[in-house]
């Protein structure tokens, strides 16, 4: 099995991999991540799977090998879980031909209602799943484990608590540490589900002239568990009026696109955000919020493809932006904000780094004004 990843593309020295005795090899520009490489490494002693249709899920994997060599290995098809559309999308490339009916991509809030697994497969390297989203998504594999399935775990970092965990549920949950500071964990002989415990948070919002409205937050979403300081910093200064189309990009739980519907009649109202978990959100609290009849939930990750039809919609564009990926999401975020406004349109960014993003501003709509708030700073600009 020969891997050609999507990021190999165009490194003058692409890295080589070989596991499993050289069965699997993978070609990319740095190399697979630790905790997939040692999660491919403890398949083979994994015990056979005794089910007439095995089942395998991942989770926490973004290159789509993993599931492609367990569905080999164990003879099982397996299930790809995203939480991102750019990951769900990202996979796509790396699908070799011959997986193509074992192995399925699926990008949603959580595991299927209807799914059963012999094996779960978590890959979870330093920062790509919090620890309140893997306590809930292990509770969800262990709800969805087969009788005489087992749970794998490969972690970057201190394996302490998440053995403490799993050993909560299962009977056998053997460890072995590895080079780079990766462990891995097997746990098997499963207790039961025991009591569910429900990882949402509900907060209330307060605005300006007695304005309030109760959010739902998951574990996965930005700012679970708290009010975002600089989403209600936007929110209490957007210039929304009645009749505005609204877009809110990286909605995130749709604290700023809701507050623009609760100040004022909408409308439309569209809510942005490549996380499946933050739309899940957003979409309960628009209807919390009697704001469903005028909002669209889109997920999507910035390709200007998702937005063709929504090209001069809109009187008003709301934008938290993240702070990584070297300003590229950013930078996406104002190419975005101009192609969905109307002519006369408003941009409403909030950031605690205005030197650079104002300049990104300024180059595409000619000039920027700057407010301060909660130690937040906002620029506004209009579309000629």
């Amino acid at each position: 099995m020969i891997f050609h990843l999507q990021s190999s593309k165009g490194a003058e020295a692409p890295t080589r991999q070989r596991f499993l005795n050289g069965r699997v090899q993978v070609i990319s520009r740095s190399g697979l991540n630790l905790c997939e490489g040692y999660l491919l490494e403890a398949l083979p002693d994994l015990p056979p799977i005794k089910s007439a249709q095995p089942q395998v899920l991942t989770i926490g994997n973004r290159s789509g090998v993993l599931g492609q060599v367990a569905s080999e290995v164990l003879g099982a098809e397996t299930t790809a879980h995203s939480f991102d559309i750019h990951h769900y999308r990202g996979m796509e490339p790396h699908i070799v031909a011959a997986f193509r009916q074992r192995f399925r991509r699926i990008c949603q809030a959580d595991l299927p209602a209807d799914g059963a697994y012999d094996v779960v497969l978590f890959q979870l390297n330093r920062g790509n799943l919090s620890t309140e989203l893997i306590h809930d998504f292990l509770q969800q594999s262990i709800q969805k484990l087969r009788p005489g399935g087992r749970i794998v775990c490969a972690i970057q970092g201190t394996s302490l608590w998440l053995m403490r965990r799993l050993q909560a549920s299962f009977r056998n949950v053997q460890t072995s540490e590895k080079s780079g500071g990766i462990s891995v964990l097997v746990a098997s002989d499963c207790k039961g589900v025991g009591k569910a415990k429900s990882f949402s948070c509900k907060l209330d919002v307060t605005l300006p002239h007695g304005i309030s409205f109760p959010l739902v937050t998951y574990p996965g979403v930005f700012a679970h568990r708290k009010i975002d300081a600089g989403g209600l910093a936007l929110a209490e200064s957007m210039d929304a009026v009645a009749g505005d189309r609204v877009l809110d990009l990286g909605c995130g739980s749709g604290l700023i696109g809701i507050a623009a519907g609760k100040m004022v009649a909408l409308d439309r109202l569209v809510l942005v955000d490549s996380h499946a978990r933050a739309l899940q959100a957003a979409t309960e609290n628009v209807q919390t919020n009697g704001l469903a009849a005028c909002t669209q939930v889109i997920q999507s990750d910035g390709r200007p493809s998702d937005f063709v039809e929504l090209q001069n919609q809109f009187t008003l564009f709301v934008g938290n932006p993240p702070y990584y990926s070297q300003n590229q999401v950013t930078s996406r975020f104002v190419e975005l904000s101009l192609q969905v406004l109307q002519t006369g349109g408003r941009a409403w960014f909030v950031t605690k780094n205005p030197e650079w993003l104002g300049k990104e501003i300024e180059q595409a709509f000619g000039e920027v004004q700057y407010y301060a708030r909660r130690d937040y700073t906002l620029l506004r600009s209009v579309k000629p």
